[in-house]
């Protein structure tokens, strides 16, 4: 049976509601109030990418269906199971959005996530999952808000011409998992259409969920991961209670816990999933990281990325002499042959960069390497490093090469190189022999 066709997509990537979403919104719109949201500010899509699903997982049927489906549709959920007909969620989407749900099918509801208000790494809600789709700008005209969550059945709730709601929101820190605006995405979710990027935990990379995200028609990115030791569960009992600490000992390999092995225990079925839930949320509240960071592809055009990569070029000129200067500008790293990405933290600042150059279809040259200096030391070169050796990997590439500059300035970009695997070797290239240049490389893949 065909799915119901709730939105037709325009040109521009925004689409023409049906009759239900329509009143939905414009009901909310009636009782909201305040000034316009910030359109920088994305909204997510929490998930867990490994939950079994039909044949596969979460993340496989999504990339078949190329769409992010409501708990209405797929019987799944990160929260409460009461998405069905005269359920506890069909009773809040009749109060929230003034009936107009009410006769329309499954796929014609709206789908849950939060705004992400401070840019986090981690996203607006991690509570219901490690990973995360952070949607276009343009699908803000089409959200509607609320806060708390609806479970909670608020009463403030927002849409992005009319959003009092930020105010009300608590300092958290980025473990807080009970403190967000719920966003409610009316007319569907298209991959394709509405979504800028996947961001995973780096717990998945080489592994089939990461296979599977590159294959998606949205940008691929990882945030700083989430990782827990059992005694640092042990320690807060009374967060989710004994029952769970007693499960989270048995899930752990080698004393830890990562999203991944709460993939394996969900297929082991040796727990139930309200119980591996209670696991993920000590994983989420106590394994973030500092700096949290986010990574992937960037646009060298960016202001703030301009700015660092000045300060790329102005210390390669200060440190190295005239004409053995082989830094690139912006205009350079607009290239097609190059892959320009970034390492962001929370609020979005920018933090490191880095860059890739294809020499040939197995050979690719590391260039732009440059951390903030308020953030050197952080090991945020080291997570640009890592990052860029595993996109090389992914895309098949079986030699990484670079050029750097020789003196006690460069020493600590030639300790990076060589705990990463790289030792020096003859020039490649445009690159001559000379005392101001040493080039490095390594085998990947």
């Amino acid at each position: 049976m065909p799915r119901a066709r709730t939105a037709r997509s325009c040109h521009n990537g925004r689409v023409v509601l049906d009759g239900s979403a329509r009143r939905a919104i414009e009901h909310v719109r009636s009782v909201s109030s305040g000034g316009a949201l910030d359109r920088a500010l994305p909204v997510t899509l929490h998930f867990h990418p490994d939950v079994p699903s039909g044949d596969g997982t979460v993340l496989s049927s999504i990339a078949t269906d190329g769409h992010y489906r409501s708990q209405f549709v797929t019987g799944l959920s990160n929260g409460g199971l009461t998405a069905r007909p005269g359920g506890d969620r069909w009773r809040w989407e009749q109060r929230m959005f003034a009936g107009a749900y009410d006769a329309t099918p499954a796929t014609a509801r709206p789908v849950y996530g939060s705004l992400d208000d401070r840019r986090s790494p981690y996203g607006g809600s991690p509570r219901f999952g490690s990973s995360y789709f952070q949607l276009h700008p343009h699908a803000l005209d089409r959200v509607t808000f609320c806060f708390p969550d609806s479970v909670l059945e608020p009463t403030d709730v927002g849409t992005v011409d009319r959003m009092a709601l930020l105010p009300l929101l608590p300092h958290r820190d980025l473990g807080d998992l009970d403190h967000y605006i719920e966003a409610q995405v009316h007319g569907g979710v298209s991959i394709e259409r509405d979504v800028s990027a996947l961001v995973l935990d780096p717990c998945y990379r080489g592994t089939p969920i990461e296979r599977l995200a590159r294959d998606l028609p949205c940008e691929l990115r990882w945030h700083s991961g989430y990782r827990v030791a059992v005694d640092v569960i042990r320690a807060h009992p009374t967060f989710r209670g004994e029952d769970v600490v007693a499960a989270a000992e048995v899930i752990a390999v080698d004393g830890e816990l990562t999203p991944s092995r709460l993939g394996d225990a969900r297929r082991e079925g040796v727990f139930d999933l309200q119980t591996v839930k209670h696991v993920w949320h000590y994983l989420g509240r106590f394994g973030w990281r500092d700096p949290a960071f986010v990574v992937g592809s960037d646009d060298p055009r960016t202001p703030d990325v301009i700015e660092l990569l000045t300060a790329h070029l102005r210390f390669a000129h200060e440190v190295t002499p005239a004409g053995h200067v082989h830094a690139l500008d912006v205009d350079a790293l607009v290239d097609p042959t190059i892959t320009f990405c970034s390492v962001r933290g929370d609020g979005g600042v920018l933090l490191a960069v880095g860059a890739l150059r294809r020499i040939t279809a197995d050979h690719v040259e590391l260039k732009s390497m440059h951390t903030a200096s308020a953030r050197r030391g952080s090991g945020m070169g080291r997570a640009m490093l890592d990052h860029l050796l595993a996109d090389a990997t992914a895309a098949g590439t079986r030699q990484v090469s670079l050029e750097t500059g020789t003196g006690d300035a460069f020493a600590p970009a030639h300790g990076l190189y060589r705990s990463a695997g790289f030792l020096e070797c003859p020039p490649f290239g445009e690159y001559t022999s000379n005392p101001h240049s040493v080039c490095m490389t390594r085998s990947i893949g």
